[in-house]
């Protein structure tokens, strides 16, 4: 270290939560689900309003697959909504939302466990995720698609 100079400061956070401490539970109801985990999706085109209202025909599907991310006192700290796409045989990911005191651990990998699980489970060909946020999803191991979505 140069004379005069001081070392640098590296704060550290104290008490990250981690990820892969939460419980993976299936659940039927969107109402579960803490509605400021829907508030903080950014980027998304669903109406939320509508989801809720036609939560039943959704959620009773056999294609639907909602998760929730729950600690040690089943307290819900995120969810992912997904649907079996039988005509493409894959996975198709909507919806993730985690609790900020998750944000910058191991969540994209640890959900890439449970949708390879999945998709293994059902012996599909893939899965595949829309997103606003694609640099963190590389970083996790996840791959870009050949399709790209449009829009008009």
């Amino acid at each position: 270290m140069a004379k005069g100079k001081k070392a640098p400061v590296i704060k550290l956070r104290k008490g990250k939560a981690k990820f892969s401490n939460l419980k993976q539970i299936r659940v039927f109801d969107f109402n579960l689900i803490p509605r400021y985990l829907f508030k903080q999706i950014k980027g998304s085109d669903i109406d939320f309003d509508v989801l809720f209202k036609l939560n039943s025909m959704i959620t009773s599907s056999p294609l639907a697959m909602i998760y929730v991310f729950a600690d040690k006192d089943n307290i819900i700290k995120g969810f992912m909504w997904a649907d079996v796409q039988p005509l493409t045989n894959s996975l198709s990911v909507h919806l993730l939302s985690i609790n900020k005191e998750y944000y910058g651990t191991d969540v994209l990998k640890e959900i890439k466990k449970l949708t390879d699980e999945i998709v293994k489970t059902l012996q599909m060909k893939k899965c595949t995720w829309s997103t606003t946020r694609p640099r963190a999803f590389e970083k996790a191991g996840f791959i870009r698609s050949k399709q790209i979505l449009m829009e008009i």
